[in-house]
């Protein structure tokens, strides 16, 4: 009470009824409550952190699958002779990408 009467903080209500305020605190405050309501507050931040991080992970997995099946239809298709602009038209990339693709491979 004394910290939100230096902030400003209701001062003039805190400082008018600073005893029946006081009193309505011990009467009023369950400390169990409290720490069960703070311990569910923890947990449920924990759960969110964890559930954003297995997104990220299962979002940046699907990305490389995306990535790597990309490859192998650009491979598949300059296999059966298609020019790379055939390619990048077939697939919606372009041209330079479908070349970094196949540079890629023949430099292994």
């Amino acid at each position: 009470m004394t910290e939100c009467i230096a902030k400003g903080i209701l001062a003039d209500i805190l400082r008018a009824h600073r005893a029946e305020v006081t009193d309505m605190l011990l009467k009023e405050y369950d400390e169990e409550f409290h720490i069960s309501c703070e311990k569910k507050i923890s947990y449920d931040d924990g759960f969110d952190d964890g559930v954003k991080q297995e997104r990220a992970r299962a979002d940046k997995a699907r990305q490389e699958a995306d990535a790597a099946n990309q490859k192998v239809e650009i491979l598949a298709r300059k296999l059966r002779g298609c020019s790379e602009e055939e390619i990048a038209a077939a697939l919606n990339i372009s041209a330079d990408k479908v070349r970094e693709c196949l540079a890629g491979v023949l430099e292994r």
